[in-house]
């Protein structure tokens, strides 16, 4: 979380990226066994607490005991990526007067984002993800940075499309992507190599499909762009 956060943490057309993680309620008996550990060997932290530790003990082993059930509650008890919710924060950058912005929360708020406005900040925290992964140390050495992605930023504006792309390259990601022919102007001018897919179909004479050619045509950016033109 500390290293996703810390890759997040850079401005991106005004905004910046925070995620959240804060307990969930409904596991607030089970915190009060893990925050001290499993031995209270505070004596007084043992007389306060003590009836709570133990709820949670038991609570803990019924869950064990039924993990072979379909008791929701138990499957969740041991698994320890519901003991918080997350939720990624967009916090305007630059409010007027210099008043702190309220933070967006992606989560509670998304559904009523546009479909760029909801894409760009998954895609964002996505290329984040990917660097956290790779984790990649610099320019010591030449690293495997790969990011596959189909019709990539098919909802983003093209402003959303070239952030997405320079934070990509500034975390060293090497992006292979598929996409339609009407987004080679932007794509253009971030990329190494661009191939060009073409189809040819034959048709018999009651016009089914009798044959199907996939051509690729191997471009430079340059000339990408000079195709367009």
């Amino acid at each position: 979380m500390k290293d996703l956060r810390k890759y997040l943490d850079r401005q991106v057309r005004g905004h910046r990226y925070e995620i959240s993680q804060r307990r969930d309620p409904a596991f607030h008996t089970l915190f009060s066994l893990l925050d001290p550990g499993f031995e209270l060997t505070d004596e007084l932290i043992a007389s306060t607490r003590g009836s709570e530790v133990q709820q949670a003990m038991q609570e803990l082993m019924a869950a064990v005991e039924s993990s072979d059930k379909s008791d929701e509650r138990a499957r969740r008890l041991l698994d320890y990526r519901y003991y918080h919710n997350y939720d990624l924060e967009m916090i305007r950058v630059g409010a007027p007067g210099g008043v702190k912005a309220q933070p967006i929360s992606l989560g509670r708020s998304g559904r009523n984002l546009s479909g760029g406005e909801n894409q760009a900040p998954f895609f964002i925290s996505m290329l984040a993800a990917f660097r956290r992964v790779y984790d990649l140390g610099g320019s010591r050495s030449m690293h495997l940075g790969l990011v596959v992605m189909d019709e990539a930023f098919a909802k983003l504006s093209g402003d959303g499309v070239e952030d997405c792309l320079e934070l990509a390259r500034e975390f060293e990601l090497q992006l292979l992507m598929a996409f339609p022919v009407d987004r080679l102007g932007v794509m253009a001018p971030f990329a190494h190599t661009i191939i060009l897919c073409e189809k040819e179909e034959e048709r018999d004479a009651a016009g089914y499909v009798t044959r199907v050619d996939n051509i690729p045509t191997r471009l430079t950016a340059q000339q990408a762009i000079e195709s367009l033109t």
